[in-house]
């Protein structure tokens, strides 16, 4: 038992199953305090608290990571244990997220900071196993820092030998699919799949699935890449996508590890590229209607008009897209721009104008290259 800590409680932060966390002060401490009060049970006991508390002081001791929430105590009472933190003023991720997601720039930073927080936990011979939104605080400068080390376990034997793991813990739409599916499994691979979870929410707003198993229709969308079922989906940056592809994968000996997320084009990228990044939602064409991607800049018998969309100035990637009347798409081709100009013929806006002309229809304004579309219609008389 550790002696008990006369704490001076100043507001409640927040609640679970298995305890509060409050603001308080300490006596000789003048900084604001994050006490995490955990009450004991049968499904909590003191070997479970004593893991926790021993992997998060071995994780912070002697200034730790930045982007570790950092333990400073711990105190038992009679029927509870009080873990005392670093005060992290900001709140969680999911809590400051804008309802659509973060912006671009934004999400990269806090991911990166995030792979930087897992990677030095990985190294110390740890797997978080609870990677998620509401386990990531943000302090009023922006350092994300990774909390609630409560399913922590170590991945390691004492002469450095990877253990595997058996426990079925964690948080069901975060947790990767061989955690529920098989007998045993490596450790890493789990916490990377979590991160990848966690970067999709950070970019969409909200979850993709609600568990990464078959019976879930979002997870099985998933799997069989039918991006246009789901519509935040569609907006996602296309770099950021194949990144996902490559972490969310289910074969955790083909996942993307830490490496490999680090290398990716995405997560090196700078950042003012990225804030000045300006993505258009990224649908993709319907198997069943390949036999109409013939690339024509002409009017079929509905109308139609093909027009090009820049959709990232950064790798002139574009989007070819056949629009009805009513502006339902028909097809969507990503080609590059100097594909998309020798596809195209000279004379398209003499075209245009001709049979948009004859059927009484509204046109695009149509660019090349770096500029963007001019989104505003005129009647053609």
């Amino acid at each position: 038992m550790f002696p008990k800590i006369n704490h001076c409680l100043l507001q409640r932060i927040g609640s679970g199953s298995f305890g509060d966390v409050s603001m308080v002060s300490l006596p000789g401490n003048s900084q604001l305090v994050a006490m995490k009060k955990v009450r004991r049970t049968e499904k909590v006991t003191f070997e479970q608290i004593d893991n926790e508390y021993n992997i998060h002081r071995f994780l912070t001791q002697n200034d730790g990571h930045p982007n570790l929430v950092t333990l400073l105590a711990r105190g038992d009472e009679k029927k509870s244990t009080c873990l005392y933190m670093e005060y992290v003023e900001g709140g969680t991720v999911s809590s400051n997220m804008p309802k659509s997601g973060y912006p671009a720039s934004t999400a990269q930073r806090l991911f990166k900071q995030l792979i930087n927080g897992i990677e030095y936990v990985h190294k110390n011979g740890f797997v978080h196993r609870d990677i998620k939104p509401d386990n990531l605080l943000l302090s009023s400068n922006g350092v994300l820092k990774i909390c609630d080390f409560g399913f922590a376990c170590s991945f390691r034997d004492e002469a450095g030998k990877e253990l595997k793991l058996d426990e079925r813990v964690g948080t069901e739409a975060y947790a990767a699919p061989e955690v529920s599916t098989e007998d045993e499994f490596d450790g890493p691979p789990t916490d990377c799949w979590s991160c990848g979870v966690t970067l999709f929410y950070m970019t969409i707003g909200s979850a993709p699935w609600k568990s990464a198993h078959w019976s879930d229709p979002a997870y099985n969308d998933w799997r069989n890449t039918n991006w246009s079922a789901r519509e935040n989906w569609r907006s996602l940056e296309p770099r950021v996508r194949d990144l996902l592809c490559k972490i969310l994968v289910e074969n955790p000996e083909l996942r993307a590890n830490l490496k490999d997320i680090q290398s990716h084009q995405w997560f090196t990228a700078n950042q003012d590229e990225l804030a000045n990044s300006s993505a258009q939602p990224t649908i993709e064409c319907d198997r069943q209607d390949e036999s109409r991607n013939n690339l024509n800049a002409d009017t079929d018998s509905t109308g139609s008009v093909l027009f090009l969309r820049e959709v990232e100035k950064s790798s002139s990637v574009v989007f070819l897209k056949t629009v009805k009347q009513s502006g339902s798409i028909i097809y969507v081709k990503m080609v590059n721009a100097e594909t998309a100009q020798s596809l195209l013929p000279i004379n398209l806006s003499e075209n245009l104008e001709k049979k948009t002309a004859r059927k009484g229809l509204k046109r695009k304004i149509i660019e090349y290259g770096d500029k963007a579309v001019d989104s505003k219609q005129r009647n053609i008389a």
